[in-house]
């Protein structure tokens, strides 16, 4: 088997499963006259949006890489699978702990709550630094 085989064989997937959708939308849909003016793009609001996601890339980009360095730091770099499974873990449990919060709790004072709690878990991050490890810890 040739070391291509499992890249051709996702783009036969993908091709196969992206051309019936495609198909789905072969014509364009009939345009009904529109009631209201056109408005112009919030261009200050998407700036924000753009710089937000810009700098959330950067951060996912630097966990990667500390994930990846602190696992090859162990002596044992598929670690990092381990500690991306945390991660997700993690991601995942925050998103269904914010999935129950009450719809009365504004989204300003969710996201300022999450902001606080961010703030005060990375402030005790360098306190996390105990050395222990599976592989250490064996004697």
């Amino acid at each position: 088997m040739p070391a291509s085989a499992p890249l051709l064989v996702c783009i036969a997937l993908l091709l196969a499963a992206s051309a019936p959708v495609a198909m789905l939308y072969s014509t364009a849909p009939a345009l009904a006259p529109s009631r209201s003016p056109a408005l112009p793009l919030p261009t200050a609001d998407v700036a924000v949006m753009c710089a937000a996601m810009a700098i959330m890339g950067g951060i996912f980009g630097v966990v990667q890489i500390g994930v990846t360095a602190g696992a090859t730091e162990t002596g044992d770099p598929s670690d990092a699978g381990l500690m991306y499974t945390a991660l997700g873990a993690g991601s995942a449990a925050a998103s269904i702990a914010h999935a129950w919060v009450p719809s009365r709790i504004p989204l300003r004072t969710r996201y300022r709550f999450s902001a606080l709690g961010l703030l005060t878990a990375t402030t005790l991050l360098p306190l996390g630094g105990t050395g222990l490890h599976p592989r250490k810890c064996r004697s």
